[in-house]
């Protein structure tokens, strides 16, 4: 504190102590040349210490800030020193308030200690003048490891660089950069929140828990998010996890009455506890993104598998599409619980499911409604009560091969327990100790052949008419087959390109092939490569389009070689040629943007560069040093693809671009190998004002538009950029 400071506090106090000890007469009369005057005024001691209590009283002022208000009581312009001020901060909707200062005239500012939640504090008014002013931030409903995400740490909220945890408001994003987090995560926001990952290496060493959906993505389309507690979403909140993305959790998900959706893989356990649960949840969905690939699912009832009634998944309906995969292993009471009204599995689907003997009563899956599948479908049950490897109201078969089946020396178990199996196609085997099937299936379109077994001897067929035969302990039935038709071996292989010649780093070529015979009875190929290193090309099969692609990595001559499987021994030879391949590649350029780098807000669509980058080692997309997501909640930002020649092809959608202050912004693009790829482009209107230094006149530009030469030369400018989109 300074010095005047100092001094005008302790200064009336000295004043008064000169007053007090005033010299006087021993009499009581007065010195020579005092006037008596005892009734008109007052005592000059007195005079002294009104003086001395009046000089303290100072002014109090509020400083408003955004925000939040601040009331201050007393305040105003006389103050007495050491008079309770009691200060009250008020935030707005979405604020905290994190600090509380005071300065006097010195401007030398000291803070008032706060407390997370408490807006009233008090302060004992010094011996000076002061403003109060409050230090409000935003919050946005996110905490991790107790500490509240605000505008003022949320570009990293964990470490930084390549091991971080940072939040966008602007999209709503938490991004894992290879982050360990060692708390709890806790998702209070109104709003869907994307957890996007970058890197295998995500821990949180805690639990998530969340009252909006969530999506988990990765940002190159591979990355990984280790929980070691549990995932908790609450009022109906879901989650998707998208295609290429991992995530394990070990104590379980639990997502209430809300939908989960799984593109990418999932494994998650339910801990230790004898009621444990792998994933419970509304509805879940196994799903597929493309014709290749599809999502999959583990789901276990504990770490140990022993809870007596523990459950891998408990859902209102679970979902396996096309080339998914779900398995629900339980060491209790069910793989797939009772909670189940519908059960599907989609062609080249497949669900596992089982429970083991922890419970005395278990089974594969308990669905109270139907249970579809035209894919593959396991489920057991092993309990030495009673135990099924399936019971539902309804089961249906429609393809693919089913099997289902339950404790061989419980005192009552079945394989399939359902007064209504129905079976239109696909291989079924089932058995129990009881019997294999608790009621006699039906059949549609679907002409059987039944073979049974009391389990002591070998299967034998039997007559499908039959009813009694359906009580065996093992039933399975095939359909009949028809005769096979005359089997078409290749005779040769033709490529469209026997000799390809590639000059460039990255450079692409397709071969298509086909064969003589055109339908061959089997046209699978064995394909091989005299590059086995893969230093000169990379060879990517397509069979279903009957294609290869060719991709340049270094000098040198490399062989492909496709040979039928079907037992002709026919072959097929490529020869690929690298060559002007220099030693030092790794030079990546932006060459091409749209309009030479111009978007034009009144007419542009979307907005196209291309970098010569290989899309597949692209990390990250920045404008003006900022992140660019994919997705800002649903608004798709931007997409990507790789040209014939192997470069990067980025498109930005007219929503994002509209999204941009007008003027220059950076472009920058952050390969593996690369780590800053640079360009600008520009965002302006045709009606924007002249530059400095431009003596133009808009003017003879909006004529130029309105006339019809105008509109012509409009729709050249677009034909242009339709045809510059078409580069490879």
């Amino acid at each position: 504190m300074k010095k005047e400071n100092i001094v005008r506090r302790i200064l009336p106090a000295l004043l008064l102590c000169l007053c007090l000890t005033a010299p006087a007469r021993a009499d009581g009369g007065l010195f020579q040349g005092e006037t008596a005057n005892t009734a008109e005024a007052p005592s000059a001691q007195t005079s002294m210490q009104a003086a001395v209590f009046a000089s303290e009283a100072y002014s109090v002022s509020v400083q408003q800030s955004t925000g939040g208000t601040l009331t201050v009581s007393p305040s105003g312009s006389s103050v007495p020193a050491g008079t309770t001020l009691t200060i009250k901060a008020a935030p707005q909707a979405g604020y905290t308030l994190s600090q509380l200062l005071y300065f006097g005239e010195n401007e030398y500012e000291e803070e008032i200690t706060v407390t997370s939640g408490v807006n009233t504090y008090t302060l004992s008014m010094p011996a000076s003048a002061i403003t109060i002013r409050a230090v409000f931030t935003k919050s946005y409903g996110i905490t991790v490891c107790g500490v509240e995400v605000t505008d003022a740490n949320c570009n990293a909220i964990l470490g930084e660089g390549n091991s971080s945890l940072r939040y966008d408001a602007s999209t709503n994003t938490l991004t894992f950069v290879n982050a360990s987090v060692n708390g709890d995560i806790v998702l209070n926001t109104s709003s869907p929140v994307t957890l996007c990952l970058i890197g295998d290496e995500n821990v949180l060493y805690g639990s998530l828990t969340s009252a909006s959906s969530l999506t988990v993505t990765s940002f190159n389309g591979s990355a990984k998010l280790t929980v070691s507690g549990s995932i908790s979403l609450s009022g109906g909140a879901g989650m998707t996890l998208a295609s290429g993305t991992a995530l394990s959790v070990s104590s379980g998900i639990s997502a209430e009455s809300g939908t989960i959706a799984v593109y990418g893989s999932l494994t998650s356990s339910g801990g230790d506890t004898a009621n444990s649960c792998g994933i419970r949840c509304g509805s879940l969905a196994v799903k597929t993104l493309s014709s290749a690939s599809g999502g999959s699912v583990y789901a276990y009832g504990g770490n140990s598998y022993s809870g007596s009634q523990s459950i891998g998944i408990e859902a209102g309906s679970i979902s396996v599409e096309y080339q998914a995969l779900l398995s629900a292993v339980s060491g209790g009471s069910a793989g797939i619980s009772r909670a189940v009204s519908a059960v599907s599995v989609s062609n080249a689907g497949t669900l596992t499911a089982s429970a083991g003997s922890a419970s005395s009563e278990s089974t594969g899956i308990f669905c109270s409604g139907s249970l579809l599948s035209s894919g593959t479908l396991s489920a057991s049950g092993a309990g030495a009560g009673k135990s099924c490897g399936i019971s539902a109201a309804s089961v249906s078969f429609a393809g693919g091969e089913a099997s289902a089946s339950a404790s061989l020396a419980a005192s009552e178990s079945y394989g399939i327990y359902s007064s209504s199996v129905t079976v239109s196609g696909g291989v079924i085997c089932c058995e129990g100790g009881s019997r294999a099937m608790s009621s006699v299936p039906s059949f549609s379109g679907y002409s059987p052949r039944l073979f049974v077994s009391d389990l002591t001897s070998a299967e034998a067929e039997a007559d499908p008419a039959v009813l009694s035969n359906y009580q065996a302990r093992h039933v399975s039935l095939q359909p009949k087959q028809e005769e096979a038709a005359e089997s078409v071996t290749i005779e040769r292989i033709c490529f469209d390109q026997e000799t390809v010649t590639l000059s460039t780093l990255y450079g692409m070529r397709t071969v298509r092939y086909w064969f003589y015979p055109t339908e061959p009875s089997n046209p699978n190929l064995t394909w091989t490569c005299s590059d086995t290193e893969g230093k000169t090309v990379k060879v990517v099969v397509d069979e279903e389009q009957r294609e290869f692609s060719i991709t340049a990595l270094g000098n040198g001559t490399a062989y492909i070689y496709a040979t039928a499987k079907d037992g002709s021994a026919v072959q097929a030879c490529c020869r690929v040629t690298v060559s002007g391949i220099g030693s030092n590649n790794v030079s990546y350029m932006f060459d091409y943007r749209d309009n030479d780098g111009t978007w034009y807000a009144d007419y542009s669509d979307s907005f196209t560069v291309r970098c010569t980058g290989p899309s597949g080692e692209l990390q990250g997309i920045y404008v003006d040093g900022a992140y660019v997501p994919q997705y800002t909640g649903s608004q798709l930002n931007w997409t990507f693809s790789s040209t014939s020649e192997n470069k990067t092809l980025v498109t930005f959608t007219h929503a994002y671009m509209a999204s941009l202050v007008r003027g220059s912004h950076q472009l920058r693009f952050s390969y593996s190998s690369v780590s800053t790829v640079l360009t600008s482009f520009t965002v302006c209107s045709i009606y924007d004002p002249p530059r400095t230094g431009d003596e133009s006149s808009g003017l003879p530009l909006t004529l130029f538009l309105l006339s019809g030469a105008g509109s012509a030369g409009m729709l050249l400018i677009l034909k242009k950029k339709e045809r510059r989109y078409g580069i490879q």
